[in-house]
């Protein structure tokens, strides 16, 4: 790059970067449409942004279970006896 592109280009400017991210990502919900940031500032978000980020990135969820389901409440579809199966006494 030359330095008249350069100039041409202008200073780097961080928040230009922002755009790009998830947080700045708009996010539907209960038929309301926000950014990411926004949600997890919401009195309905239990959990915080990088949790609703993870959730949304994974696939698992719907808008709404990712913003208002509690941390440990993650994976509604393993129950206990899934994870640490007994053994069968006979």
């Amino acid at each position: 790059m030359s330095v008249e592109e350069a100039f041409a280009k202008g200073a780097y400017d961080p928040k230009g970067k922002t755009k790009r991210s998830w947080k700045s990502r708009p996010l539907t919900a209960w038929g309301e449409t926000k950014t990411i940031e926004e949600w997890a500032a919401d009195p309905r978000a239990r959990v915080k942004m990088a949790v609703i980020v993870s959730r949304i990135k994974a696939g698992r969820h719907t808008p709404e279970q990712a913003i208002s389901l509690g941390f440990n409440q993650s994976r509604p579809w393993r129950t206990l006896a899934e994870v640490h199966p007994r053994t069968a006494t006979s």
